[in-house]
């Protein structure tokens, strides 16, 4: 049931300031299911969704995080930097123009 408030979340997602919050605390549910759904909510909102980086950075950094979620979460921080390349070290989001 959750999964499917999570995908409505990110096919609304009119007003970032109400959606986008809720969607970065979904990145911290327990079911991996729950996480990926957020995390691809939180790439289609590209850079209005710059709040939830630290929470998908946080995702990253993680080593017991599955490969699955952690690549879903490069692809949200990497949409929301406006950038097609986020660093492997998951430190820092490369700016578009540093490749």
């Amino acid at each position: 049931m959750r999964l499917l408030a999570v995908r409505s979340l990110g096919q609304i997602g009119q007003d970032d300031t109400v959606v986008v919050p809720a969607l970065a605390n979904i990145l911290a549910d327990r079911w991996e299911l729950n996480r990926i759904a957020a995390a691809t909510a939180l790439r289609a909102f590209g850079p209005r969704a710059e709040s939830a980086a630290p929470h998908l950075l946080q995702i990253l950094t993680n080593q017991s995080e599955s490969d699955q979620v952690r690549d879903v979460a490069k692809k949200a921080l990497a949409a929301i930097s406006g950038s097609a390349d986020v660093r492997n070290d998951a430190n820092e989001i490369a700016p578009p123009n540093s490749r």
